[in-house]
């Protein structure tokens, strides 16, 4: 049985307590052997694989549920051909991100060091943002809900994983449009912000636009409001 004791340091530790038997030469019970196993480690690492699945479930809902989107569109609507093409091509777009989700897993298990393996380059992130806006459009068009994609705050690039990115920014899309009733909206816009002034009193944020340098090093806003 599993139970909750004290170590010398009188902190909590969880333990797996088992009981056997000690039997005499006559076969009589003599006692009891009592091992008490630390299971701390164990208890954690059932932790780690919960937040793990939570977390690939959570990745591959998103472009699983633009591909379902455009799907029941194209079923229910009589689309022209140019469009139905884009759908088409955005749908593809969405099964890629699902196998790159896959090949990361992958990467993972076959590196010896634990987490992602992260691929950074440049990135255009107003294209970034534009294109990750039109693969969640099926979704947000089946739920009745008005999708915006706002330009880039003065377009900027910046070195990163542009799967990861577009990983976070699809789930906070998903999660927004699913939140969202029928009939509302939801936008979503990136900016760049620099750490001095986003320090200074009320956190207020400034936009770093393209041309413009900071003192110090900036770093990304993403927002998603619905």
């Amino acid at each position: 049985f599993e139970a909750t004791i004290e170590n010398e340091k009188h902190e909590s530790m969880s333990v797996y307590v088992s009981l056997a038997p000690i039997q005499n030469s006559e076969g009589k019970l003599d006692g009891w052997v009592k091992v008490i196993r630390n299971i701390d480690k164990i208890k954690e690492l059932d932790k780690l694989k919960d937040s793990f699945f939570h977390a690939l479930a959570h990745d591959l809902r998103a472009p699983l549920s633009s591909i379902m989107g455009f799907t029941e569109i194209l079923s229910r609507e009589d689309i022209p051909p140019d469009k139905r093409k884009g759908y088409l091509r955005i749908m593809e777009n969405s099964a890629s991100d699902m196998n790159a989700i896959i090949d990361n897993l992958l990467d993972v298990y076959r590196s010896k060091n634990a987490g992602l393996v992260v691929r950074d380059h440049e990135v255009n992130m107003q294209e970034l943002v534009q294109s990750t806006v039109q693969e969640m459009d099926g979704m947000a068009r089946t739920k009745g809900v008005s999708l915006h994609g706002l330009e880039a705050h003065g377009a900027f690039t910046v070195r990163a994983d542009e799967d990861l990115i577009r990983r976070v920014l699809s789930n906070l899309l998903s999660n927004a449009i699913k939140n969202t009733p029928g009939g509302g909206s939801v936008r979503v816009w990136a900016r760049m912000v620099s750490k001095d002034e986003k320090s200074r009193a009320g956190g207020a944020a400034s936009i770093v636009r393209a041309g413009e340098t900071s003192a110090h090093p900036s770093s990304v806003e993403i927002s998603v409001e619905d």
